[in-house]
């Protein structure tokens, strides 16, 4: 075989060879421009074709304008891991980088519900008001609680009982001439302001009953007056109101007095005696809270009475009592000192009368109680008892020599003590009763018999029954 021979069918072996990839590569875009374009036929110059282009890495969207949402094309699912993945079309190379693997879309887990009573709040989240459950309350508590100072309310003891010394004395001023019985000066003014009343403020209305036994019968029979057993029987009434958030009240008490002597005079004389009952001075008295221990109850007070002489100018409207009354003016401090069961508490006043005939007093009352019982049950129909025992010094600045018949106005110095004892109802109302007897000479009356009534409403009965005070109330 010649020569030409050999590589004319050398040409036609390599052209048949290379025809089958050629004409794949063809049907593959981007690999190439027809056979016509890239190798002439016959000829073994092959033509510069155009390189294929790699295939692109996905890019990331750009999530569209909000104005033109664009709705987002699914994504084919990613192969699980380990897969094998899928095989190319046979004779095209595989990729030069892997395709990008979408991560799983994670869920956040829903929390569990939790059921009512079980873990912490922390751990349970906010709860409803009506679903939270109350704070524990300690088994004991320092201190004396609004339950354990619910007798008597929180800051409150019962009232001073008090000894209305304010009432003597009675005395002659000379031997009545024969035609009539004897004239009678009666140094009979207003109420002492530690006559059933309470150094707090309280909202509150009373009753008072004194009876006096055997009124100035050492006087009577030293001064030879001309009637004998005179006693005297006095009714007061009243109210009493608080303000600003229960630190301040104001009050008005109206006496009732009543008064029985028997006449010592014989023969055709007129006898003035028997018996005699008219209203006595109304009395107004404010007071306002300075100091205050919310945790005892403790508190210390300042505040002013005032008598004034609408009544008769006789005591009781009794003929044979002739009356220097006068307008007076009593400024006065007040105390509570209260430790659990035990308290303390007193006055000190000073009594001025506008008639400079009648004698400037000082008053000093101190009492002392202790709760023998204080219920917590609100069942209990008997809530507090509370004995008491109470010491009252009468003393004048001026006009103190009694034993001068030229002066109608002379006092003696009066110490009285009060015994009685206190029982709470309900929470809303105190009974006292009790009995003075004087200690010093001369005895301005035998013995006295007290009863006293007070029924609480508003701001005072709800701290006795326990309940938070209600402002303005």
């Amino acid at each position: 075989m010649g020569s030409r021979d050999f590589w004319g069918s050398l040409g036609v072996v390599m052209a048949l060879a290379v025809s089958p990839a050629w004409s794949t590569a063809q049907d593959v875009p981007g690999t190439g421009s027809s056979a016509g374009d890239g190798v002439s036929r016959g000829d073994t110059t092959v033509m510069p074709a155009q390189a294929p282009t790699r295939p692109r890495s996905p890019q990331p969207r750009v999530p569209a304008p909000p104005a033109l949402p664009e709705a987002p094309r699914p994504s084919p699912p990613a192969p699980p891991a380990g897969a094998p993945g899928t095989p190319a079309p046979p004779g095209i190379a595989p990729a030069l980088s892997a395709p990008p693997v979408t991560p799983p879309a994670v869920t956040p887990a829903q929390p569990a519900p939790v059921p009512l009573g079980a873990g912490t709040l922390a751990e349970m989240g906010p709860l409803p008001y009506a679903l939270a459950p109350s704070p524990a309350l300690p088994a004991e508590v320092s201190g004396p609680s609004l339950t354990a100072l619910s007798g008597f309310g929180l800051g409150g003891i019962p009232q001073m009982i008090g000894d209305q010394a304010r009432l003597l004395p009675l005395r002659s001023t000379a031997r009545p001439p024969p035609s009539k019985a004897s004239s009678f000066v009666a140094s009979v003014r207003g109420l002492k302001i530690s006559e059933n009343q309470s150094p707090a403020p309280q909202d509150r209305v009373f009753y008072t009953f004194n009876f006096f036994a055997e009124v100035n019968q050492h006087l009577n029979q030293k001064f030879q007056a001309s009637v004998d057993g005179l006693r005297v029987f006095r009714e007061v009434v009243g109210f009493e109101k608080t303000f600003h958030d229960g630190d301040g009240s104001f009050g008005v008490r109206l006496p009732i007095n009543t008064v029985s002597a028997n006449s010592t005079i014989t023969g055709n004389f007129a006898k003035l005696a028997g018996t005699s009952t008219a209203v006595g001075d109304l009395s107004f008295f404010a007071k306002y809270v300075f100091l205050r221990d919310s945790a005892t109850g403790s508190l210390f007070t300042g505040g002013l009475a005032i008598s004034t002489p609408n009544g008769p100018r006789q005591f009781a409207g009794a003929k044979y009592l002739a009356s220097l009354d006068s307008t007076s003016i009593q400024p006065f401090v007040g105390y509570i000192w209260r430790r659990d069961r035990f308290y303390l508490h007193g006055f000190s006043a000073i009594d001025t009368p506008a008639s400079t005939h009648l004698a400037t007093l000082v008053f000093n009352d101190v009492g002392i109680g202790y709760f023998v019982l204080k219920s917590t049950d609100p069942q209990d129909w008997l809530t507090a008892i509370a004995p008491t025992f109470e010491v009252h010094v009468n003393s004048p600045l001026t006009h103190g020599d009694w034993t001068n018949r030229n002066d109608p106005g002379g006092v003696p110095n009066v110490v009285n003590l009060t015994y009685g004892i206190n029982f709470e109802f309900n929470r809303r109302s105190i009974l006292t009763f009790g009995m003075v007897t004087p200690v010093t000479g001369p005895r301005p009356f035998d013995y006295e018999v007290v009863a006293l009534l007070n029924v609480f409403y508003g701001r005072t009965r709800r701290t006795m029954q326990g309940n938070p005070p209600v402002i303005g109330g």
